[in-house]
């Protein structure tokens, strides 16, 4: 399993916080079950820090020698790049040459909207510049509501062009859900509300208030929401083919 991924988009709001703590994070454990170093280059938004079970170290784009040396310490890491650090990230990445070979794998989370579309083009060829290869690239397409093709048709296009081409992998769609939206108000990742054993039936027929009943009721329909949406993260984490890959020797060129 490829153990050094990054998750980046020059949009804001494509997924990329979820694809980490909620796609990555809880299948990426080794085999004694320790989880991957998480990084958050990030200025802005909402740590999922504070979520249970998972810890994060928070970073910004201006300190990429930190999270490079990281890829080195820690056997499997994770950096989710914030849009408001993606350009101090890449400028980082120029100043030192070669150093994205450190890194297994790219993933770009799309949504399918016009500009997060052409944002994702724009990425994607950002990535091209610091020779990542189709081998190291892969294009996660959120938010989709039947047909990714359809819904994404600018860049299923796009794909198939000499100055844009990449894997247009199908497989890799996460569908449209408000379990996410509902995992925030909870508190909870998929991963922490699936080991909630509770008999959400018995407890809402026992409920003594108006009040107990809708928030049992609330947390019973997440849990079976949580239950179908794993099975998605399930099937897009075993597509992404994070094989074992040699990893070279890079070290920052000095100024």
């Amino acid at each position: 399993m490829h153990k050094k991924v990054v998750v980046l988009n020059v949009s804001g709001n494509v997924g990329k916080t979820t694809i980490s703590s909620q796609l990555l994070y809880p299948r990426m454990r080794d085999a004694s079950g320790k989880f991957p170093t998480l990084v958050e280059v990030e200025t802005y938004n909402k740590s999922a820090a504070g979520l249970p079970g998972i810890t994060a170290i928070q970073k910004t784009g201006s300190q990429y020698r930190d999270v490079y040396e990281l890829a080195y310490e820690d056997p499997a890491l994770i950096v989710d790049v914030g849009a408001s650090n993606i350009v101090p990230f890449f400028e980082q990445l120029t100043t030192y040459r070669g150093s994205a070979e450190v890194f297994d794998m790219f993933i770009v989370p799309t949504t399918p909207g016009s500009k997060e579309m052409h944002d994702t083009l724009k990425t994607i060829q950002l990535l091209r510049m610091f020779g990542v290869g189709d081998d190291r690239l892969r294009v996660v397409f959120t938010r989709v509501a039947s047909d990714v093709v359809d819904e994404f048709k600018l860049l299923y296009n796009a794909s198939a062009t000499d100055t844009h081409s990449f894997n247009f992998d199908k497989n890799l769609t996460i569908f449209e859900t408000e379990l996410f939206k509902e995992l925030g108000e909870l508190g909870e990742t998929v991963d922490s509300l699936l080991s909630d054993d509770s008999d959400y039936p018995t407890l809402i027929r026992a409920a003594e208030t108006p009040q107990d009943k809708k928030r049992l009721v609330k947390r019973d329909m997440a849990l079976r929401m949580a239950r179908s949406v794993n099975d998605n993260l399930d099937f897009v984490f075993s597509h992404l083919a994070l094989q074992v890959a040699e990893k070279p020797t890079v070290k920052p060129v000095k100024k």
